[in-house]
């Protein structure tokens, strides 16, 4: 038989009055007995039960609201079912609201000691890469000893919040902008932070980048690439449709620049992209590895989504998968391959870099759409790339007292930055000397 918890039954004495108080009405119009009567003489008892069994619960609750901080033995109170509440999300720190669904105590033990923690379980809406759904999450209050202010712990009820109205109407703008932004991609400017899992010592910790520039922002891409991350709690959705970008085969555009480092072959693929108007999404060997398996299913998840966002592909210093195939190296052959198979096949515009193009296995010549050689930097174009930076920058130098010194594009920009901080560390205006010093000490390394 199904059971009902007396503190359930507290929840909803103000109903149970109410409810009480319209039979006792309705009993008044007419002086013959009836169901209703009977009704009335249970939910009576029933109500003075309670105010019995929880006279002590009831004057605290009082003067909880009236001083608004709580014990831990009093949060069953307030944390009720459909209750309006607040908590920061783990990772932005941002608002978040929702609707209790349950509550309930738990005792762990943690470092060998029992500890008691009230478990709030709250609905909340999410985008899992289809549509906005319903989804719980799960915030736990230790216990704690004498009174705290609502406003100190985890989950926070509107209704004991300072400046509820301006709380609300902050939430409801996130959630507008999530709404805007979740359905559909978009390539927008960003800054602010990013954040990513990465595993230490097998286990994930959370960490924060700060971005400054370009972003895209794709639910549907990003459930595909972290299945699981989304909705952790909900209905396991629907298994995503796979996009498949190499229908036709010879149908996209591959490019292989290949030089020394610094002379401007990842540059190249930045300024397609920008003339383009389209994302770049620049991949290094490390995001693929070189587990077989893992690799193949990683470079098809990448090719999907950067066909799905009409991005260009850069594929940096890509040597290692692209080298000639021997007798004997079965699974670098193998690597080989599947990059050939996929990328012959592959229909958006992908560019290569790499310093050792004589080392390419020559498969992989025909089916390149075109190739870009960057010869080492001779002096003139040494001045060229200084001018640039320099004029770029607004300092007052001349790129002719720089442009005999051996430095690549990247060295040159290096230099330029540190001779600009080593000035303003002795509050100064950058000069030739602070820029001739910072490439001897260069040179020397």
């Amino acid at each position: 038989m199904p059971k009902i918890k007396a503190q359930d039954l507290y929840h909803v004495m103000e109903d149970l009055e109410i409810l009480y108080n319209g039979l006792e009405t309705e009993s008044k119009s007419t002086s013959e007995p009836s169901v209703e009567t009977e009704k009335k003489s249970h939910l009576n008892h029933l109500i003075r039960f309670l105010k019995q069994e929880y006279n002590e619960t009831i004057e605290k609750q009082n003067k909880t609201i009236e001083k608004k901080t709580v014990s831990f033995d009093m949060l069953w109170v307030f944390y009720t079912k459909g209750l309006e509440v607040w908590y920061k999300c783990d990772i932005s720190s941002q608002q978040i609201g929702g609707t209790i669904l349950s509550t309930e105590k738990v005792v762990k033990t943690t470092n060998f000691e029992k500890v008691s923690f009230f478990v709030i379980f709250i609905k909340v809406v999410d985008y899992d890469g289809h549509g906005f759904k319903h989804c719980y999450v799960k915030r736990q209050i230790e216990e704690f000893n004498g009174e705290k202010s609502f406003s100190d712990l985890s989950v926070v009820p509107f209704r004991f919040s300072e400046s509820r109205d301006f709380l609300k109407e902050t939430i409801y703008c996130i959630g507008k902008k999530f709404f805007e932004l979740a359905a559909n991609r978009h390539f927008m400017e960003y800054t602010g932070s990013l954040f990513r899992w990465t595993k230490v010592n097998g286990c994930y910790e959370i960490e924060a980048i700060r971005a400054d520039g370009r972003v895209m922002i794709d639910l549907k891409s990003f459930a595909t690439m972290n299945p699981g991350y989304l909705m952790r709690n909900a209905k396991p959705p629907n298994p995503l449709k796979q996009l498949d970008p190499i229908a036709n085969k010879g149908k996209g555009c591959i490019f292989l620049c290949y030089g020394p480092p610094g002379t401007g072959k990842t540059l190249t693929a930045e300024s397609v992209a920008e003339l383009l108007k389209r994302p770049l999404w620049t991949i290094g060997v490390h995001e693929l590895g070189t587990d077989l398996a893992k690799m193949e299913q990683q470079l098809v998840k990448i090719l999907n989504i950067a066909f799905t966002w009409k991005a260009v592909l850069l594929l940096d210093e890509a040597d290692i998968y692209f080298e000639k195939r021997t007798s004997g190296n079965a699974k670098r052959n193998a690597m080989t391959g599947i990059f050939l198979r996929h990328l012959e096949y592959y229909q958006g515009i992908l560019f290569l870099t790499t310093n050792r193009v004589m080392s390419f296995d020559d498969a992989f010549r025909s089916r390149i759409t075109m190739c870009f050689h960057y010869p080492k930097l001779v002096p003139e174009k040494r001045k060229e790339i200084w001018k640039n930076f320099i004029d770029g920058a607004g300092l007052d130098l001349n790129a002719d007292d720089f442009s005999k010194y051996e430095l690549n594009g990247r060295e040159i920009r290096n230099v330029l930055h540190i001779a600009q901080t080593l000035a303003e560390g002795n509050n100064e205006g950058i000069t030739k000397d602070h820029v001739i010093k910072v490439i001897r000490i260069a040179q020397e390394f």
